[in-house]
């Protein structure tokens, strides 16, 4: 699932910056986006793991600490997702 939103995230954002740059600086656009997908998904991983390590330390079994990690990344991603569609939305109706 991870590799799979990821997939779509780098696509959509790759083609979104490709959109409004001119040819002369897609490279520098493409690289600009890499770099910040690659930069929140370390800290992503950084704060997945303290999460992990924090419910693990507070009882929970690592199987039970993954698995409300996991669903924790998903509500947050689902959130940020409607934020995100509601902006678009907004600024499209101005």
């Amino acid at each position: 699932m991870c590799g799979f939103g990821f997939g779509l995230g780098w696509t959509f954002a790759n083609i979104a910056t490709q959109e409004v740059t001119g040819p002369d600086r897609a490279g520098e656009a493409s690289g600009v986006v890499l770099t910040i997908l690659v930069t929140i998904g370390g800290i992503g991983l950084a704060a997945a793991a303290t999460v992990v390590q924090a419910l693990t330390q507070a009882g929970y079994d690592k199987g039970s600490a993954y698995e409300i990690t996991l669903r924790l990344c998903a509500f947050l991603s689902l959130g940020a997702s409607v934020v995100v569609m509601v902006i678009r939305q907004t600024g499209s109706a101005a």
